[in-house]
């Protein structure tokens, strides 16, 4: 049976009595406003930016918050129209959790590799007798430090992050260094770290340890086209720019599975989730689907309704699109379209999976 509105949190109570749509949409606004949007917002940047030391993952942010939100959309409107069999007793907790686990989704799926490595080092920094794991005390950061049991509750300095630059600058000093002029990659993991400690001589983030980790292993997450966990959003990730064509190349084959999936989506969906999608650079699909010959510019234009020479200014001028202004392209409300790129991403996987299930078992 749904779930009984007064047992919900308070602050949802207006929303979820809300009799006309007008109200509804009013209440449903205030709500992400005042409640909602900024947390979701805070939340992702700071696992960004515990996950990657640079500021270079805007399109990550982006793709993370539009996510977030789309879960929470859809819950509010099951809860509001009784396919919610539990209630929702603290609407800020809720919204914390679906931050986290859509970041949570979004690692463990678009960086495999980084995110395996970065799980076997908190595991051996905490089990580790010498080693230790801890929260910096300087709470507007939020960071997560590591070193030498010893060292546990101490800060960082300019010390560290000078040898984190150095090993940049010059890595195969530092590594020679760290090697002791062996063979670097003949080293266990808890040797690496314990000449990465004793080379510094105090704590460092533990996102600046993943990065020269993976660096020194050559830990990289090649590019792939995948789905969240619900099959929510579909990402493109090239994460090296200068791939880019040797990318498109290797990523052909999905291209044309996720071009044959797009056009069997009806319209608004299809228009909706194209005009937004792109790679971890900023390219958008579009140009992805172009550029690797999948499409023709005629017939992306005929689909999305456009002329030609419409869609060639779209295309070099405009792409990719944020959600609001995807909302007037489309006459829509924004929350529309957070649900019609919803759909076609659930559509859009099942198609996928249709395809690759003809292709493993032909009839």
């Amino acid at each position: 049976m749904p779930s009984d509105l007064t047992v919900n949190d308070v602050i949802l109570q207006p929303f979820l009595m809300a009799q006309d749509s007008a109200e509804s949409q009013r209440q449903l606004m205030i709500l992400l406003s005042e409640h909602a949007e900024a947390r979701m917002r805070g939340i992702i940047f700071a696992r960004l930016r515990s996950y990657f030391s640079s500021q270079e993952h805007s399109e990550d942010f982006e793709d993370l918050y539009s996510e977030s939100k789309t879960r929470l959309l859809t819950y509010l409107y099951e809860l509001k129209e009784g396919l919610r069999t539990t209630p929702c007793e603290d609407f800020r907790a809720y919204v914390a959790a679906i931050a986290h686990n859509a970041c949570h989704d979004h690692f463990r799926q678009m960086y495999p590799a980084r995110t395996r490595l970065l799980k076997k080092i908190r595991d051996l920094l905490q089990a580790h007798p010498n080693f230790a794991l801890w929260k910096s005390k300087d709470q507007n950061k939020g960071e997560w430090l590591c070193g030498f049991h010893c060292w546990q509750g101490q800060s960082t300095s300019f010390i560290s992050t000078a040898w984190v630059r150095r090993f940049y600058e010059n890595p195969e000093s530092v590594i020679e260094a760290l090697s002791s002029g062996g063979d670097i990659q003949s080293l266990g993991t808890d040797d690496l770290l314990a000449s990465i400690f004793k080379d510094i001589g105090e704590p460092i983030n533990l996102t600046d340890v993943i990065n020269v980790v993976s660096d020194i292993r050559g830990v990289k997450d090649a590019p792939v086209a995948s789905f969240d966990a619900d099959g929510n959003n579909l990402s493109l990730r090239l994460p090296d720019s200068k791939l880019r064509v040797d990318s498109v190349l290797e990523m052909r084959e999905p291209l044309m599975q996720i071009w044959q999936g797009l056009r069997e989506l009806p319209r608004d969906q299809f228009r909706a989730y194209l005009l937004y999608a792109r790679d971890s650079t900023g390219e958008d699909l579009i140009n992805l689907l172009v550029g690797a010959e999948i499409a023709t510019e005629e017939e992306i234009a005929l689909l999305l309704g456009m002329t030609l020479d419409e869609f060639r200014y779209l295309r070099l001028n405009r792409l990719p699109l944020d959600n609001e202004t995807i909302s007037k392209e489309l006459g829509v409300t924004l929350e529309r379209v957070y649900k019609l790129r919803f759909r076609a991403g659930k559509r859009l996987k099942s198609l996928l999976d249709e395809i690759n299930s003809k292709k493993k078992w032909p009839m």
